[in-house]
């Protein structure tokens, strides 16, 4: 696991889904993990919280077991979404903290989540979500060999089963950081030159 500390900047799901009373939902088969491959754009993510689909807003039966990993079926990151943890309206997602977990740009990843039963519904094979523009969708996923393995076997579905998800953080670019220092040590010196000059005609 890659740990990175980041500061309070806003929080992004990388998928959003709204819970729709009159929607039709499934379940995702027990026994293996179900989610989505992705890859990550030019900025490294920062992983907070890992997450499962609350249908219904009202607290999850099982408890889920999600994990991220990457392209080679490293488990990069992995928490437990606990049963009756409760999604939202913004995100109709439950979640769990984990330790800050980086993606690094440009590379795919896959994330799963296990169901112990058919008790939760996700949405599955439904229309298009709405993705953090840092977050590019590639394809529904499971893991072929069972268990809470990686979900690296693509199948022929529109969408993927959500069921799992993740909210991160962008991280910064160096030289993001090395222009905002140098702008505060040009405004410093700035004001230092005005009250210099401003003393000497005193």
């Amino acid at each position: 696991m890659v740990a990175s500390t980041v500061g309070a900047r806003a929080q992004l799901f990388a998928v959003e889904s709204t819970y729709n009373p009159g929607g039709t939902y499934g379940s995702a088969p027990s026994g293996a993990a179900y989610g989505w491959s992705f890859s990550v754009g030019e900025t490294p993510l920062s992983v907070t919280h890992l997450g499962y689909f609350d249908a219904g807003l009202d607290g999850l039966v099982d408890e889920h077991r999600v994990g991220i990993w990457d392209f080679s079926g490293a488990l990069l990151v992995e928490g437990t979404v606990p049963a009756g943890a409760i999604g939202t309206d913004a995100g109709a997602y439950a979640f769990t903290s984990v330790d800050a977990t980086t993606l690094p740009a440009n590379e795919t990843y896959f994330i799963g989540g296990m169901s112990p039963s058919a008790s939760d519904a996700v949405i599955a094979f439904a229309g298009p979500q709405t993705y953090a523009p840092q977050v590019t969708y590639l394809g529904a996923s499971y893991s072929e060999t069972g268990g809470f393995t990686a979900p690296d076997t693509l199948y022929g579905a529109s969408h993927g089963i959500f069921g799992p998800n993740f909210q991160f953080t962008p991280i910064p670019e160096p030289h993001h950081h090395a222009t905002l220092a140098g702008i505060g040590l040009a405004i410093f010196f700035g004001v230092r030159r005005r009250i210099s000059s401003h003393e000497e005609h005193l």
